[in-house]
């Protein structure tokens, strides 16, 4: 059975990913692809032109997923269960898609192409201004922001650093707990 178009763009998504993750973004191409799905690499154009439309493609897809972890952790009532909830849900989105701590300090996915520097720019930063409206309610809640990010990065990419030898997102309940405490804690 034919797999559909959707099908087969989530597979080419999870294939630069793993391409990506392995030998970086510089090695994204629809050779790469092809040969990772086991098709030839005129069913790749298929749906993409080039090597620059499969990168857009996966950077649109990173900014999907980072609004659904958004959106889920929204769902919560009180600061503390959003916190957690936005930790926890983008660790296991880490654990899942293993090439986003390489994503965020790759120059090469960007370095001489302003499309994709402009994509990855305005993903990085919607994200940011998401969280800060996510805890709203946190004193300081730009500064947190920017430690939540550098925590969820850190972690990343300290977790692929030890071979994945353990649950990322069995770390989000104590970081949780930290940032939660650094939003309850009264300046003096």
């Amino acid at each position: 059975m034919r797999k559909s178009k959707q099908e087969r763009k989530n597979e080419v998504f999870k294939a630069i990913g793993q391409i990506a993750a392995q030998k970086g973004f510089n090695n994204v191409t629809t050779k790469a692809v092809a040969d990772i799905l086991q098709v030839s690499q005129p069913a790749i154009y298929k749906y993409f032109k080039n090597r620059d439309e499969l990168i857009l493609y996966f950077l649109d897809n990173i900014e999907i997923l980072l609004n659904n972890i958004i959106k889920t952790a929204e769902k919560e009532d009180n600061l503390y269960e959003r916190i957690f909830k936005l930790i926890n849900e983008h660790f296991k989105m880490v654990e899942n898609n293993e090439v986003l701590p390489v994503m965020v300090f790759s120059d090469e996915i960007h370095i001489g192409d302003i499309q994709k520097k402009e994509k990855l720019q305005k993903i990085v930063f919607d994200y940011r201004q998401n969280i800060i409206n996510l805890i709203n309610d946190c004193p300081q809640n730009q500064v947190i922001a920017d430690i939540i990010l550098g925590s969820i990065i850190f972690n990343g990419l300290k977790w692929r650093l030890s071979n994945k030898s353990y649950s990322l997102s069995s770390r989000s309940e104590e970081l949780a707990q930290t940032i939660y405490k650094l939003c309850i804690t009264k300046k003096e």
